[in-house]
C-alpha cells in the first residue's frame, strides 16, 4: 500500500498544471484502484476571485491558472490516515472541521511550531485557524477528506471544532487545488 501511495505522491509532486495531473495521475487510477475526475467550477466565481488575487497580490496569474483546475482523487476503500500521512510526507498532520456542524473533516498541517507563544497563549490552548495550512505537494494544495471526526488527541481550538491527532481516522478522498487558489 505504501509503494502506491508513494506512486501517487510522486505523480501529484511532477504534475505542474491540470493538464498534466490529468495526464500523469489519471493514469494511475486503474494501478492504484482510485477515480480521477476534474472539478468544474462556475466561471463567475473563479474571475471574481481571479480579480481579488490578482489586485491583493500585484500579481498577473498565468492563463493556464483556471478555477477549474483542480482534482478530486477518489479511493476505492477508505485508507488509514497515519498510513496515508506517513507516504505524503507529512509527519505532522492534524483533522480538522471548520464547519459549524462538524460533518467535514479533512488534513491540515501546522504552518509553524505549535510550540511557538504566539499559538498558546497564557489563558489556554487556544490554536488560531492560521496557524494551520493544506499540505502542499509540489504545484498543489491537497485537501485529504477524512470519512469521520478523528479519534486522537485534541491539540488545541480551532474555529468551530477541534483540531485532533488524526488517529483512528481514514482518508476517502482528496483534493487537488493550485497553490494560488490555496483554500
Amino acid at each position: 500500500m505504501t509503494e502506491q501511495l508513494i506512486k501517487l505522491r510522486e505523480a501529484i509532486r511532477n504534475s505542474r498544471d491540470i493538464r498534466e495531473a490529468d495526464v500523469v495521475i489519471g493514469s494511475l487510477a486503474s494501478e492504484l484502484n482510485f477515480e480521477y475526475e476534474r472539478f468544474d467550477w462556475s466561471r463567475p466565481r473563479h474571475e471574481r476571485r481571479r480579480k481579488r488575487i490578482e489586485e491583493v497580490y500585484k500579481v498577473s496569474l498565468p492563463e493556464s491558472a483556471e478555477y477549474s483546475d483542480q482534482f478530486r482523487v477518489t479511493f476505492a476503500e477508505p485508507l488509514p490516515a497515519h498510513e496515508f500521512c506517513d507516504a505524503m510526507g507529512w509527519e505532522r498532520a492534524y483533522g480538522v472541521s471548520t464547519d459549524v456542524h462538524q460533518a467535514l473533516w479533512y488534513i491540515r498541517v501546522p504552518e509553524s511550531d505549535l510550540a511557538d507563544r504566539r499559538y498558546l497563549p497564557e489563558r489556554g490552548p487556544s490554536i488560531p485557524p492560521e496557524a494551520f495550512r493544506l499540505p502542499r505537494l509540489g504545484e498543489w494544495s491537497i485537501k485529504a477528506n477524512l470519512t469521520k471526526w478523528p479519534s486522537g488527541e485534541r491539540v488545541g481550538f480551532s474555529g468551530p471544532s477541534g483540531v485532533y491527532d488524526v488517529s483512528g481516522s481514514q482518508v476517502i478522498s482528496i483534493d487537488g487545488y493550485p497553490l494560488f487558489f490555496e483554500q
